[in-house]
């Protein structure tokens, strides 16, 4: 499968970098990158079609700073309803960590990608890109957050954004002290409103209910326990499981560990 690859970055030096950097990375891992890179968001914004993801400078000075950069595109991207994976490369990191869970950002590095620290850290940004090809809509789950990170109001909210997760990378969903779900995914919880009914009709069958607000995803079970479970090691600890969920959660974990039951 051949993967295209744009690059918005208004710096030549920076350009040329980036693009060596992929190729780099593409034939390591043996596989077939095109890369095109753009200075300016018009142009690219023409072309954004053609492309299955994108590594944007969020800080482009010469185009009138960030507002005019790869965060103002990242934003029109996703307000039109494309949920192709963004790395950002930038120097100002403190507007990828205020920007990253509100853009459904896969990734993001920091320039000037001199060293192999910066390389390396850029690589596992476009590993996380791979993951996303070559996946339908069938095989995330989609929500909506508002603007400030919180979950989106049962009345909606303008400034809502999509975001979406691979049901592959949910460790569990679990209610929080209010009214919002959240997704534990290893490394960072999302918040959501949802009823547990609804959730529930949502998900596929390899994600069963152990508790009154908690389900939790087969693939990522490494044991039970008498009273609860072990997940993979990312997540640290036992969740309990009551007594009334215990029989079809054992199920449901024979089912996957015989192969009747397909993983998400």
């Amino acid at each position: 499968m051949k993967l295209k690859l744009a690059i918005l970055e208004d710096e030549r030096e920076h350009q040329l970098r980036t693009s060596e950097l992929i190729e780099q990375w593409a034939l390591e891992r043996k596989l077939l990158v095109v890369v095109h890179p753009f200075s300016n968001v018009p142009e690219l914004e023409d072309e954004a079609l053609h492309y299955d993801a994108f590594v944007l400078d969020i800080d482009m000075q010469a185009s009138g700073g960030c507002v005019e950069g790869g965060y103002a595109f990242a934003k029109g991207l996703r307000a039109a309803g494309n949920l192709a994976p963004l790395v950002f490369t930038t120097s100002n990191t403190t507007l990828v960590f205020s920007t990253l869970p509100l853009l459904n950002i896969v990734g993001f590095c920091v320039k000037p990608l001199d060293n192999q620290e910066e390389a390396n850290g850029f690589f596992i940004a476009l590993d996380a890109v791979n993951k996303y090809i070559g996946v339908s809509a069938k095989d995330f789950f989609s929500f909506q957050v508002s603007a400030r990170g919180g979950a989106k109001g049962k009345e909606g909210d303008q400034h809502g954004v999509t975001m979406r997760m691979l049901y592959r990378d949910v460790f569990y969903f679990s209610l929080d002290a209010g009214t919002n779900y959240v997704i534990v995914n290893g490394d960072e919880g999302l918040r959501f409103r949802s009823s547990i009914t609804q959730l529930m009709k949502r998900l596929p069958e390899c994600f069963v209910q152990i508790e009154q607000a908690v389900i939790v995803n087969i693939s990522k079970v490494e044991r039970l326990t008498e009273n609860g479970v072990m997940l993979c090691s990312k997540v640290e600890g036992e969740l309990p499981v009551s007594r009334r969920y215990m029989p079809k959660l054992k199920e449901t974990v024979h089912r996957s560990r015989t192969g009747e039951l397909e993983a998400a």
